[in-house]
């Protein structure tokens, strides 16, 4: 008469099943421009008996933020799997860049059909944000001083003008570059240039090289300037940039 009580007993003491639980309900992650890595991990957990297999099937349910457009994963399904053991799973979702403002955008997740474990009440689902992180200005355009200009009687010395856009790069944008004298005139101290430089969708740099005009007669430092004008989807910061001639005679 005492196998009932022993199988009573063997029952009591059975393990119940693993919780799968996730202690982040929501996370936030800054979207990132074209040519970052931009993604969020979703971090899952097993908490209980881990000596057997477990599984959960998490579905990614779209909000304010689409995928395949504002993030991407395989399928909006996916079976996490739980080894003997393990007691952690993460799954990433890449974030889709861009150089558009907007809104801070959602999506959630949602986890069911649990098997070998249960789900922890208060980890059936959650919400990921993506951070706007550009800007609703228009881009500017400035012209920066060249490092060190230099005549050289032996090789090409050209200044070096660094043309930079900042803002929101969403757009192309257009801007007139156009040298002017100062105590250095060309072309005999440097070559004119005049030119359109196109910045394309994303692009914040383009340079603009003046070669400079070698001679061996002796001379006090000279300057020349590049200006910027007629911009086009963009605003000027700063319009001149001047190169300083070192004389080397």
């Amino acid at each position: 008469m005492s196998a009932p009580s022993a199988a009573t007993s063997s029952a009591a003491a059975a393990s119940p099943l693993p919780e799968i639980y996730n202690d982040d309900s929501e996370v936030s992650t800054s979207e990132g421009n074209p040519g970052d890595t931009s993604r969020v991990f979703l971090r899952f957990g097993r908490s209980g008996d881990l000596s057997v297999a477990s599984s959960v099937k998490l579905t990614l349910v779209d909000g304010t933020a689409r995928r395949g457009r504002d993030y991407a994963a395989p399928a909006y399904t996916k079976t996490l799997q739980f080894r003997a053991g393990q007691d952690f799973v993460s799954f990433f979702v890449n974030i889709r860049t861009d150089y558009v403002a907007e809104p801070d955008k959602t999506f959630s997740w949602h986890l069911s059909d649990p098997a070998g474990a249960t789900i922890r009440s208060d980890s059936a689902d959650g919400s990921v944000v993506i951070l706007n992180d550009d800007s609703a200005a228009p881009p500017m355009f400035s012209v920066g001083d060249p490092y060190y200009t230099a005549e050289n009687n032996f090789s090409t010395s050209p200044a070096d003008f660094y043309v930079t856009r900042s803002g929101n790069l969403a757009a192309a944008a257009w801007v007139k570059v156009a040298t002017v004298d100062g105590t250095a005139l060309a072309p005999g101290d440097y070559k004119a240039r005049s030119t359109t430089l196109y910045f394309a969708p994303g692009e914040a740099l383009r340079h603009v090289l003046v070669p400079i005009t070698n001679d061996a007669q002796p001379e006090p430092l000279e300057t020349f300037s590049v200006r910027l004008s007629a911009p086009i989807h963009a605003t000027i910061a700063d319009d001149t940039g001047v190169a300083t001639i070192h004389d080397d005679d």
